[in-house]
């Protein structure tokens, strides 16, 4: 039976188009225990842990402290998401809520992951991104949705979400991030794919990043994706940067034997010197990979092989151009 192409598995898996993490079902509501919290771990968490230390906003207080998590305990607060940010290395995250005086149903919660470098910071918010926000400017990229605040800066990924949508509460979303975000220190560290990628015809809210299993695949690592227009047609094309040209080589055949698996119509085009492989991965969707390198790139999800093939022909041009 034909599998989905790599961008429908992306989908099916939940690696595309998150939702966000505020949705309910997402947390456990467990009784935080601070005598469990070790030295290690206070000492891992301490700089995101002081990010929190500060006054509720006026009209609202602070029924508990500050809340610290490791890859020790994160299971404990964020319900089956804890293998997501294991998979970017996270350091620590932390945890305060904030409530209303006169209105008890009135809530903001706040969580701060440390998530050890500007990739790791940039790909949890990329892949809990869900196209179609507002941008908000603060830190190096947020965005707003009708109640919540997600922020990337650096590092740090926050998130500031709220049990409504009225201006009451919605501005002290808007202070609290600042307050936050103010804090944080950012040491510039680059994101090589914001800058690598095409920046023609890319749907830039679209942009994600995978450490690990890009595209559903054990062997993907260290991937870019995004969404590209082309005429009428949307394709999905990834970037994938390896250590070297050699490791390159040998990923570049393991796509070639997963579209062999997989797919059919496997075929191979020259691409002015640059091989191509590309096969349908059901319904028409075509597939295609090249080297390039010590890069991988292609196309997800295009409508037929010549287009697929004309998207890879562009895109190798456009890396081309980058160098």
């Amino acid at each position: 039976m034909k599998r989905y192409s790599c961008f429908l598995a992306m989908c099916a898996l939940g690696l595309l188009s998150l939702p966000a993490i505020g949705q309910e079902g997402e947390f456990k509501s467990v009784e935080y225990d601070p005598s469990k919290i070790t030295e290690e771990m206070r000492a891992e968490t301490e700089a995101i842990a002081q990010a929190l230390d500060f006054d509720a906003p006026i009209g609202w207080k602070k029924p508990g402290g500050v809340e610290r998590y490791t890859i020790t305990n994160l299971y404990d607060k964020i319900n089956g998401r804890s293998e997501l940010y294991n998979s970017y290395d996270i350091v620590g995250m932390t945890f305060v809520t904030f409530l209303n005086e006169t209105d008890s149903t009135k809530y903001i919660d706040v969580f701060l992951y440390d998530m050890r470098t500007a990739m790791g910071g940039y790909g949890v918010f990329s892949v809990e991104r869900s196209p179609g926000n507002p941008h908000f400017d603060l830190g190096r990229m947020a965005y707003r949705t009708d109640r919540d605040l997600f922020l990337w800066k650096g590092q740090y990924y926050l998130t500031v979400l709220a049990s409504h949508d009225t201006p009451d509460v919605q501005d002290r979303v808007t202070e609290i991030g600042k307050t936050i975000e103010a804090t944080l220190k950012d040491d510039g560290g680059s994101v090589w794919g914001l800058d690598s990628l095409p920046k023609e015809n890319r749907k830039d809210e679209t942009v994600q990043y995978f450490q690990i299993d890009a595209m559903a695949l054990s062997f993907m690592t260290n991937t870019f994706t995004a969404e590209y227009a082309f005429g009428d047609e949307n394709v999905t094309l990834f970037l994938s940067k390896q250590e070297s040209e050699a490791v390159a080589t040998d990923k570049t055949k393991q796509y070639l034997g997963y579209l062999e698996k997989y797919g059919d119509e496997v075929e191979q085009t020259d691409l002015g010197g640059v091989e191509c492989v590309s096969g349908d991965m059901g319904g028409g969707f075509f597939d295609a990979a090249f080297q390039h390198g010590s890069y991988i790139a292609g196309v997800s999800a295009a409508q037929g092989r010549d287009s697929a093939n004309e998207a890879a022909k562009w895109f190798l041009g456009a890396l081309k151009a980058e160098k």
